[in-house]
């Protein structure tokens, strides 16, 4: 069994991770200057993302079943993906000239940026539709999750504001669920930890 101390760390980490890009987005993009020191507030939440997958994974994984397990790993994995795209954005391109960017762009680097968009896409899809399937968490954080990240998987096709709204509602979902399983954790704690923990 998954020690609940885990748990509770995955449940903390979950809302730490939402607060970051929380943060990234509505301060530091809006009031600070640029830099690697203040870009590193939302990559580390998107990094913190990855454990807190895993923890939201095997606290409901009896009832989200094979299901389950598929959206979890391409969930996670298109989460590295992404991630992995947003440190290229953030500390390689700006320090490239703008021909090199226009270069990149237009040779296979585009397509590899829009692949993992899309390999993340089908994972917050296939992970919320067994999350709901599953009814451990509140559906209502589990659709703000997947609307949220389903919008900033299409950032290359929307405008700023529409991206910048659907990140932070999708990091509201991401903090309700840490804090639903922390909650459960706390009204329970010699039972099941997959047990529902529905609003």
């Amino acid at each position: 069994m998954f020690p609940g101390t885990l748990y509770r760390l995955s449940a903390w980490t979950a809302i730490l991770s939402g607060l970051l890009i929380i943060i990234k987005k509505l301060i530091v993009e809006l009031l600070l200057p640029l830099n690697p020191l203040t870009n590193a507030v939302g990559s580390f939440g998107l990094f913190l993302g990855l454990f807190t997958l895993t923890g939201l994974y095997v606290y409901q994984r009896e009832a989200s079943g094979r299901l389950g397990l598929i959206g979890y790993l391409v969930n996670w994995f298109g989460l590295a993906f992404v991630s992995g795209v947003d440190y290229t954005r953030l500390y390689i391109l700006p320090y490239l000239s703008q021909n090199e960017i226009q270069a990149l762009l237009a040779g296979p680097t585009k397509l590899v940026f829009l692949s993992c968009s899309i390999f993340f896409l089908a994972g917050v899809i296939l992970f919320g539709a067994a999350s709901l399937r599953a009814r451990v968490f509140p559906r209502l954080a589990i659709l703000l999750y997947m609307l949220g990240f389903t919008l900033y998987s299409l950032s290359f096709f929307l405008p700023v504001l529409v991206v910048r709204t659907a990140e932070v509602g999708g990091a509201l979902g991401v903090i309700w669920l840490g804090y639903a399983m922390l909650t459960a954790l706390r009204k329970a704690t010699t039972t099941q930890p997959d047990q529902a923990v529905r609003a």
